[in-house]
């Protein structure tokens, strides 16, 4: 049996995880609105007290899932790390082309002489992006997204939004919500520092040519937090990192396809499980299971699995089963 307990030498944020024979496994901090004993725990009552504050958690958004395959699952916990992968290999490449599109129309009206600048209108082309994907949800149990991502079986994995947005930072890249629809207030706000970056530069000066290449890269990063309206229903927060150097990137395939990707690690300077919500070191807090009449032995896998990094909650999947 597993025992949490609170050392004696340490802050009231810290814990230790161990063996009964005392030999310690890992030492995290964790939050303590969540936890506020001071003595040994057994690990049912610890996971007991976790899921009453995942339920919280997750309604105010501290949690965002990733849903993905058992093998998937297995491959994040594995390697302790996710993958990203090439925004034209997403599956609706519609989602980059409309974002491209209504920023052109937008740079129209605010820059149209930036247009006429050599090479600066690829920007809103569908070509070689070097632009990295990572795709989360804010809801935790969708059957839209368990019929997209796991035609038999999936898992989403619910992590701690802090620890991610950690990760991305450390990674180059950023974790932001998606926009729908048009460009908003808010991303129109943010369009305009990025043009204003050119604007008044002297085109005859050498460094232009990288302030234009820089404008374009921040351009392309932007566009691809923005999503046709039509996928709102995803609720979607997103990864981005870019990568010029084919060094970087690593690749996966298929029969059929080739798929550029970028390792985004789940490691986090804050140290332990991020912001300390939990005991998991690669910031996992639940795993739910779909669909809900999967054999035990799956659930017990499973947990098996996220006990060699530090255990989390495995739970079933409310929605119904649909062939």
């Amino acid at each position: 049996m597993v025992n949490i307990y609170i050392p004696s030498d340490a802050g009231p944020t810290t814990v230790s995880i161990s063996h009964p024979d005392g030999t310690i496994i890992e030492l995290v901090r964790v939050d303590p609105k969540f936890w506020k004993h001071s003595s040994p725990v057994e690990w049912g009552q610890y996971k007991t007290e976790l899921d009453s504050y995942v339920t919280t958690a997750a309604k105010e958004g501290q949690l965002i899932y990733h849903y993905t395959t058992l093998t998937g699952l297995h491959g994040i916990v594995r390697d302790a790390c996710l993958w990203a992968s090439d925004v034209r290999s997403l599956n609706d490449k519609s989602e980059i082309i409309h974002a491209l599109r209504d920023m052109k129309n937008m740079v129209e009206v605010c820059a149209p002489d930036l247009l006429k600048e050599p090479g600066f209108g690829d920007t809103f082309d569908l070509g070689r992006e070097f632009l990295y994907a990572a795709c989360f949800s804010k809801s935790r149990d969708q059957l839209s997204q368990w019929r997209a991502y796991g035609a038999n079986m999936a898992v989403s994995i619910g992590f701690d939004r802090f620890f991610l947005e950690q990760c991305a930072s450390q990674a180059g890249g950023e974790l932001r919500d998606v926009g729908y629809g048009k460009f908003n207030d808010t991303l129109q706000a943010k369009l305009l520092p990025i043009l204003n970056e050119l604007k008044g530069s002297d085109r005859r000066l050498a460094d232009f040519a990288l302030k234009k290449h820089a404008v374009s890269k921040k351009l392309k990063l932007l566009a691809g937090f923005q999503k046709h309206g039509s996928f709102s229903e995803e609720n979607e927060v997103r990864f981005l990192g870019q990568r010029e150097h084919v060094s970087d990137v690593s690749f996966r395939s298929t029969a059929e396809r080739l798929t550029p990707y970028v390792v985004l690690p789940l490691v986090s300077k804050v140290g332990g499980a991020s912001s300390g919500n939990f005991a998991n070191k690669l910031g996992i807090v639940e795993v739910l299971l779909w669909p809900s009449d999967a054999d035990n032995q799956v659930i017990e896998s499973i947990g098996m699995l996220l006990d060699t990094v530090g255990g989390a909650l495995v739970r079933r999947s409310n929605c119904p089963y649909r062939s």
